[in-house]
């Protein structure tokens, strides 16, 4: 028996479960054309379900990274405006004694100054939020590895079939 004549699966029925262990022998060369395509059918339908699993999963992750990272960024827009006003305010008072009683350019200038914060500390989070892939990387990457044993199997098939469905060629 060749190594590519059997076949050994490990399927997971769910998460923390043991994994089942399917182990088949593949005889295409005696199989019927039937067999061959609903067994490949059957094994394509596993495959999708297990790469569908895989990506539910990924998706699942990256949503999860998304909301603690949107919690931080709420925490602490939250966090500077309660200090931020009080500081403010306090700056404020103070600027305005030190120029003698101008507390508008006093406000001007703070608020300027906290505005400029405030603009940089938005867009070092959302720059953090933007680096974040979402896309489900591993799973594409087993689809696109799938595709290409697929269309493998698909070209041995037809060379299989090819070869069985010419006759000998027999020289005059």
């Amino acid at each position: 028996m060749r190594n590519d004549d059997f076949e050994v699966r490990l399927d997971r029925q769910r998460e923390g479960s043991l994994p089942l262990i399917d182990v088949r022998v593949n005889d295409r060369q005696d199989a019927p054309l039937g067999t061959l395509l609903k067994q490949l059918t059957g094994d394509t339908a596993d495959l999708l379900r297990q790469e569908l699993a895989l990506a539910k999963s990924e998706a699942r992750e990256a949503g999860t990274r998304l909301m603690r990272d949107a919690a931080k960024v709420g925490i602490a827009a939250g966090l500077t405006l309660m200090g931020g006003l009080a500081l403010t305010t306090s700056l404020i008072v103070g600027l305005g004694v030190l120029l003698s009683g101008n507390y508008w350019l006093s406000a001007l200038i703070v608020g300027v100054a906290a505005f400029g914060a405030g603009y940089s500390m938005v867009q070092s989070a959302l720059r953090d939020l933007s680096d974040h892939g979402f896309a489900p990387k591993e799973a594409i990457a087993s689809l696109k590895a799938d595709q290409r044993w697929a269309s493998r199997e698909v070209q041995d098939l037809k060379h299989e079939l090819t070869d069985k469905s010419d006759p000998p060629h027999v020289r005059p």
